[in-house]
């Protein structure tokens, strides 16, 4: 007589029906937290982005007003120069009087510095790197597991 036969193995799973719904929901629950993640970050980009592009039209507006202010100075100074090679023709003693008359109005036309950029807003520059610093140790601890 035969002992009692083994069952056969296409009835019987090789791991309990419970440690596979415990890997289904630990999968599910891993695509979740990683479509949550995407999602914070798509939308921390969006921000930063937004943010550097006023940045950039800041920036852009202060250049823009500085070569302004150059063009004008610029062209202030070409046509007293022109002034003064015009009146080389003149008297020595016109000459000099015109000159005072010249100095006079240059005075009021001073060169002024171009606008710099302001601490605040390199700060702002400055502060996008710090923001990003987190997620990159964040990265790098991820990868390395």
């Amino acid at each position: 007589m035969k002992g009692p036969q083994a069952p056969s193995m296409s009835l019987i799973s090789p791991f309990p029906i419970f440690i596979q719904k415990q890997a289904q929901t630990k999968r599910q629950k891993v695509v979740s937290e990683f479509q949550q993640l995407r999602q914070l970050l798509e939308e921390q980009e969006r921000l930063q982005l937004a943010q550097l592009e006023k940045l950039d039209e800041e920036i852009v507006r202060i250049q823009n007003e500085n070569v302004s202010k150059q063009t004008k100075h610029i062209s202030h100074l070409s046509e007293l120069i022109s002034e003064m090679e015009g009146k080389g023709q003149e008297s020595a003693s016109e000459f000099l009087q015109d000159v005072r008359s010249t100095l006079s109005r240059w005075e009021k036309g001073k060169f002024q510095q171009p606008e710099e950029i302001s601490p605040e807003l390199e700060e702002q520059v400055s502060d996008f790197s710090q923001k990003t610093l987190p997620l990159l140790e964040a990265l790098r601890k991820f990868e390395g597991t």
